[in-house]
């Protein structure tokens, strides 16, 4: 369907020319971030770097597709090192290990503040496309641990804004070396902010979105 495609992310946009051909127009125009928003958020909360009530989480549906065996396992191996919390995990569920605090389906702007009260963000997504909960984790300084999956890997550059991880016990030593270390912290968490200004603010995405429709208008006009 229609004249063009345009892709999200890398992982989109390298399948999408694959699976095109060369019967339609690709193109990437990444996910968009409302910086203004985030930092309006960002400014209500004050930066934390104390070693001590470390608050890890994550954001999204409690599924397994959102990586739920690997959150178990890593909050459950560093329960004594960190307060847990899933944002979006109705107050009932049963999944969870009871001391997770789950916060139920919220408005976004509700779950973006409970992400900025967070240290460290983790996201061990099995299958994703590009995700908004990680670039927003990102836009708002925090240092991410990510699955290994293609879409994350595109994202998260291992060892500078995050960690990219293989399984649930890498995650949790990641996860710990982030507990260990502000400094650390606090790097990562500047890093992947620059990383979303410069590919991911709304502005750049709607100039991109601009040139994809001149390029069309264009292609369609002659």
């Amino acid at each position: 369907m229609g004249t063009a495609i345009a892709a999200c992310g890398e992982e989109e946009y390298l399948l999408a020319l694959r699976l095109s051909g060369n019967e339609k127009k690709v193109f990437l125009a990444r996910n968009a971030i409302d910086l203004a928003m985030i930092d309006a958020i960002s400014e209500a909360h004050a930066p934390k770097s104390e070693t001590n009530n470390i608050q890890v989480g994550t954001c999204g549906r409690l599924t397994n597709q959102h990586g739920l065996d690997w959150f178990v396992h890593v909050a459950s191996s560093l329960q004594d090192k960190a307060n847990w919390v899933w944002v979006g995990a109705k107050a009932d569920s049963h999944e969870l290990p009871a001391f997770v605090k789950r916060t139920g389906w919220i408005d976004n702007k509700i779950a973006l503040n409970h992400v900025a009260n967070m240290d460290i963000f983790i996201h061990p997504t099995q299958w994703d496309g590009l995700s908004y909960a990680l670039l927003e984790a990102m836009s708002l300084h925090k240092p991410v641990v990510v699955s290994d999956i293609a879409p994350n890997r595109a994202v998260v550059q291992h060892g500078v804004n995050g960690f990219v991880a293989k399984n649930a016990p890498e995650m949790e030593h990641y996860i710990r070396t982030l507990i260990n270390d502000p400094e650390l912290r606090h790097q990562m968490g500047a890093a992947g902010r620059r990383y979303v200004e410069q590919n991911h603010s709304i502005e750049t995405v709607r100039q991109n979105y601009d040139a994809i429709y001149q390029d069309l208008a264009t292609t369609i006009t002659r």
